[in-house]
């Protein structure tokens, strides 16, 4: 019955977006290393001691439907083997986990 305007969905997405993006930009993006040292176990505590131990790795998403022959270029992988969006992904001993960006 009702159909709302596509540009002003669209608009509603982007605004909830943004709020989300602003909320987290204040949070740290690694633990302290006090924060690291008194959550991790005791069996790491005695092991790394004093140290900051932060593990990285690369993921991806799989991008269908891309029409866009130049984002096609930009997104493709040979060792995917197809097109897909790929971040940072780390943690550290306390098991704090963060992401980059796609």
């Amino acid at each position: 019955m009702y159909r709302p305007n596509r540009r002003y969905l669209r608009r509603i997405i982007d605004a909830k977006y943004d709020i989300e993006c602003r909320a987290r930009q204040p949070w740290p993006v690694y633990a302290s290393i006090e924060e690291d040292a008194t959550i991790q176990k005791s069996k790491l505590n005695d092991n790394y001691s004093g140290q900051r131990i932060v593990m990285s790795d690369m993921t991806n998403i799989d991008a269908y439907g891309i029409l866009d022959a130049d984002l096609q270029r930009l997104t493709y992988s040979k060792y995917y083997n197809g097109n897909v969006f790929q971040g940072g992904v780390f943690t550290q001993l306390c098991n704090w986990l963060g992401t980059g960006d796609l």
